[in-house]
């Protein structure tokens, strides 16, 4: 079985299981709903007390969520792919595909692959109906240079949270284990890129490991694209200390050093981490391959 046909079985099996995909995208939709219930109001009612009631806020928040929601998915749906390597272990299947000429790590590759490429496609998918949402709530779409570069930033996203997905499942051995470890990732993701609370009201111990996460980093530049324009609106004619201090509380800079890590280093380190745990995750799968 070539690469290609692992990776579109892969690929089959995770979409047409309903329920595997419901719960990928699980943590997208508890957020949306304390967005709506709650956090939304809090957000805006927040920035109206800084700059007043100006026009364009609702615009500010609703592309703050999102920016954030396509950074969690790049995690929980890449999450929800890749535990079909678990399946595989625990119902014997991978066996009898070590049978055929076709070695462990290409059975790995497979199952990356077909995480890289769903991961991809829902994030597209959620990218668009944002902006419909984003111009459905009185805001603009984003301009097309933009677009692009969100486009760049949800494959690196993709690449860096299945690499991060793959190390982990790789100390997973059976499907109990691998729903604590998606319950596990699902409930900290919101907080660790600062969705469920802005990064920036979290204690200096929190923060300081928020910056240690790649998807931290994802979602910084994401939140910087996102909100470019109604920024420029709200906070027009504002002290530029009004506008670091909200930069710096909703996380849409990283602190470091005196200064803030620049878009380059951000997604250096969105790149290199994901290089990093790949390397680590095939270290660990070749291992097991001669044990």
């Amino acid at each position: 079985m070539t690469l290609a046909k692992l990776s579109a079985r892969n690929t089959k099996i995770f979409l047409r299981d309903r329920t595997s995909v419901f719960f990928s995208f699980l943590s997208m939709l508890i957020i949306l709903m304390l967005y709506v219930l709650f956090l939304g109001e809090v957000n805006v009612s927040s920035i109206k007390a800084q700059v007043g009631d100006v026009p364009g806020i609702r615009w500010l928040i609703d592309s703050w969520i999102m920016a954030g929601i396509l950074v969690v998915n790049s995690v929980t749906v890449t999450l929800g792919v890749l535990g079909g390597m678990v399946s595989d272990r625990e119902e014997k299947r991978l066996s009898g595909f070590l049978v055929a000429p076709v070695g462990r790590l290409t059975l790995t590759a497979g199952h990356l692959l077909s995480a890289l490429f769903v991961g991809v496609l829902m994030n597209l998918v959620t990218f668009a109906l944002s902006q419909v949402y984003i111009l459905l709530s009185g805001g603009q779409l984003l301009p097309v240079l933009s677009m692009l570069k969100v486009l760049g930033l949800i494959v690196a996203n993709v690449f860096s949270g299945s690499a991060l997905v793959l190390f982990l499942i790789s100390f997973v051995r059976s499907n109990g284990a691998f729903g604590a470890l998606s319950t596990m990732i699902g409930t900290l993701i919101g907080f660790l890129t600062g969705i469920y609370m802005p990064i920036g009201i979290l204690p200096e111990a929190i923060q300081t490991i928020t910056k240690l996460i790649p998807a931290t980093h994802g979602a910084v530049m994401m939140r910087r694209i996102f909100m470019e324009q109604p920024m420029a609106q709200v906070f027009k004619g504002a002290p530029a200390s009004v506008v670091t201090a909200f930069e710096k509380e909703m996380g849409c800079v990283i602190p470091a050093g005196g200064g803030n890590l620049s878009d380059g280093v951000m997604l250096l380190v969105l790149i290199l981490s994901g290089c990093l745990f790949l390397g680590l995750a095939t270290w660990r799968f070749s291992k097991k391959g001669r044990e």
